[in-house]
């Protein structure tokens, strides 16, 4: 279940605040459990710890798309089509068309 992802992956970042798979996947349970606003500060931990890494730049898309700042969701998710295209395809890019 998410809840015990959540613990879990709550434990490894206490365990170690810089470690990119917890902060990722803890980010990625908090979106998932209608809790985006608390993701963000992992996802831009993670981000911090490694710029390049895709997966990162998804989960914050969400997020933001979840929080309704379209604006910073349209920067997330072109540094994610610039760094991954195919993962990109994960986020349904007609979101952005709507004039936000």
């Amino acid at each position: 279940s998410y809840g015990d992802a959540m613990q879990y992956f709550e434990r490894a970042v206490r365990v170690d605040p810089r470690s990119l798979p917890a902060l990722v996947n803890f980010g990625d349970a908090l979106i998932k459990t209608g809790r985006p606003e608390a993701a963000v500060p992992y996802l831009l931990r993670a981000r911090d710890i490694r710029p390049d890494e895709p997966a990162i730049y998804l989960n914050l898309t969400r997020a933001y798309l979840g929080l309704h700042q379209y604006g910073a969701a349209r920067e997330t998710y072109e540094t994610l089509v610039g760094l991954d295209a195919q993962l990109a395809k994960e986020i349904d890019h007609r979101v952005f068309r709507t004039g936000f």
